[in-house]
């Protein structure tokens, strides 16, 4: 069976402001081989973002549209024509951080994790709707969330505020829901994916690390955590070399009907790290990457449960995306792993980059008639 040609994008964390922050490429899953490599479009002020753990850095999200491709940044998604040429830019003050994109009805939807928003715009850019998750206030009672909703429908279309300038202290007051992907249920329903709900707690123990991170205490103390497990034979949590407890929060998934109201389809009691990469599959199936345990999780929206599980990776698991043969392929830190998930295991993996500061953030299947990427895409 011939197996389409893939497009990933990356995130480089801790990459300077004088260095590449995330890469697009193109890769043969048949033969396993990486095809070809391009920068990223770098936001403006990315050099004034101190945040090591990624901040405005890298490549974000990517949707296929009628003949086109569109990838995304922190602060903006970028349309590209089969040969690799600019066609238009869309973005806004009231979208940024963002994560994941979709094209669905001549529209692009955008999760804008930064302040609990997904857009819906134009082909143009401009907003034709939007979601304002805060609003349901009543909803995420039941997961501990108790922000207040600071922003007005009149305040996000007219983007009285920038969030795609870096400023200190907003990331706190607005990012509350991590709301860092979507996707649509053959019946048009929407699933949306609210990858880490911020407890009292877990912004306590981020304002901890934070501060080490600023002060440059952060890895000698990862180290001292990692000697102390050696040595005293303490059992670690996934994706972590610390010993003392992670700052443990809630995952959510939503489905919205048409009328917008909102139930869960999947619950996540337990989470350190925010789920990633929703995917409903070609037979309706849909999927989930819980990067806290390094699981693919298949589950029924309709009955809001799991329906299978398998473990893939010890490392940061994020993208998901099928490929004819019935396999799916997940992204790994740096790699691509390509993952029987009926047959329950990993059937192989290729390594896109010797960087170990890479890690993959999205995955799709490359439209025909698109050829190699330039080395830098136009942006």
């Amino acid at each position: 069976m011939t197996q389409p040609t893939l497009i990933a994008t990356t995130i480089c964390r801790q990459a300077g402001s004088h260095e590449p922050s995330g890469y697009v490429y193109t890769v043969n899953p048949t033969e396993w081989t990486v095809l070809s490599r391009a920068r990223i479009p770098e936001p403006p002020g990315r050099e004034r973002d101190p945040n090591p753990r990624g901040g405005l850095r890298g490549g974000r999200g990517i949707a296929i549209g009628e003949g086109e491709v569109f990838i995304a940044n922190n602060s903006a998604v970028f349309r590209y024509g089969p040969e690799w040429r600019l066609r238009g830019e869309i973005t806004h003050p009231s979208c940024a951080s963002i994560h994941d994109i979709a094209w669905r009805n001549d529209s692009l939807w955008v999760t804008s994790s930064f302040n609990d928003l997904v857009l819906r715009f134009s082909p143009e850019g401009r907003i034709q709707d939007f979601l304002n998750l805060r609003e349901k206030e009543d909803l995420l009672r039941d997961y501990g969330f108790r922000k207040r909703n600071l922003l007005t429908r009149g305040k996000i279309l007219e983007g009285q505020e920038d969030f795609r300038v870096p400023r200190a202290g907003r990331l706190e007051r607005y990012d509350g829901l991590h709301v860092n992907s979507l996707a649509f249920l053959p019946d048009g329903e929407m699933l949306l994916s609210l990858g880490l709900i911020h407890s009292r707690s877990h912004q306590r123990r981020m304002a901890m690390k934070d501060f080490l991170l600023n002060w440059g205490l952060w890895n000698p103390f990862v180290t001292a955590n990692r000697w102390a497990g050696v040595l005293f034979g303490l059992r670690k949590e996934m994706h972590t070399d610390l010993v003392v407890k992670q700052a443990m929060s809630c995952s959510v998934i939503l489905r919205f009907d048409s009328k917008g109201d909102a139930r869960p389809a999947l619950v996540f009691p337990k989470s350190t790290a925010a789920i990633h990469s929703l995917l409903v599959g070609p037979d309706g199936a849909a999927f989930i990457g819980d990067t806290t345990t390094g699981d693919i999780v298949r589950f029924d929206p309709d009955r809001a449960a799991e329906t299978g599980r398998l473990h893939v990776t010890e490392r940061f698991l994020r993208g998901i995306e099928p490929l004819p043969s019935g396999e799916l392929v997940a992204g790994a830190q740096n790699e691509l792993i390509r993952v029987d998930f009926e047959g329950g295991r990993v059937a192989g993996r290729i390594r896109l980059s010797e960087d170990e500061r890479e890690a993959v953030y999205d995955i799709q299947t490359l439209p025909e008639g698109f050829g190699p990427l330039p080395e830098q895409l136009p942006g």
